[in-house]
């Protein structure tokens, strides 16, 4: 849903397509149908650091108003604007919803989004090697990651229940750089419950409205960070 119209939207995302946390916002923004613009801006340029004290995307304009950190933009489009509620109203299901928003601040993206996926991906897409031995180092840690997800999806329709949160539209970038991987059969392969909450998920209109490139493998060098 995001456009420039002839009246400019009062709501802005800053970043790149290809970062997880981006595609995480622009999700949010589109499961709530709310029209905004994008704009590109790169992790650690000018204009970056323009925005964001640490110079790091998305970054989240509504107004006046500026705000960083994806779980706060997340929650904060959330709450603002009409439409889907993504934040279950019960204490038990919202405690799970942030305990994987969590989960993905504090393990996935440490390991699986920066140790794995952007070390092979972005080196790849820059015609450079990949620090294979980093990667074999952390595969262990994301195979038990994807164990646990598998665990707490069984008999689930989503993270939190029977209706998509927050919690699903974190996760969800991450398994998709997962299944662009070499590794993707031996992670995913046989991991159902995953699997059927994937396709569920890229049913959903805000998937292909936010689909970034797929990562192209040995092509031209050039700079593609993920993250």
């Amino acid at each position: 849903m995001a456009e420039v119209a002839a009246e400019a939207p009062s709501v802005t995302l800053y970043g790149i397509a290809q970062s997880t946390y981006v595609r995480t916002a622009r999700m949010v923004l589109e499961e709530k149908g709310v029209t905004y613009a994008f704009q590109q801006v790169r992790p650690g340029s000018p204009d970056s650091r323009e925005l964001h004290p640490f110079a790091r995307v998305p970054v989240l304009r509504h107004g006046e108003l500026v705000l960083f950190e994806t779980a706060a933009i997340a929650s904060y489009v959330d709450e603002t604007f009409p439409g889907l509620t993504l934040q279950p109203p019960d204490p038990p299901s919202r405690a799970q919803m942030w305990k994987w928003i969590s989960i993905v601040n504090g393990y996935m993206d440490p390991i699986t989004t920066r140790g794995v996926i952007v070390e092979r991906l972005s080196a790849l897409a820059m015609g450079q090697r990949p620090d294979e031995a980093a990667i074999r180092a952390a595969l262990p840690v994301v195979d038990r990651q994807l164990s646990v997800l598998e665990a707490e999806l069984a008999g689930r329709t989503f993270l939190s229940g029977g209706t998509v949160t927050l919690a699903d539209l974190f996760v969800y970038p991450i398994i998709y750089y997962i299944g662009c991987l070499p590794e993707a059969r031996s992670l995913l392969g046989g991991r159902e419950a995953i699997g059927h909450w994937r396709a569920r998920i890229e049913r959903r209109p805000c998937v292909a409205a936010t689909a970034p490139q797929p990562p192209k493998m040995g092509s031209t060098p050039r700079r593609a960070p993920i993250r």
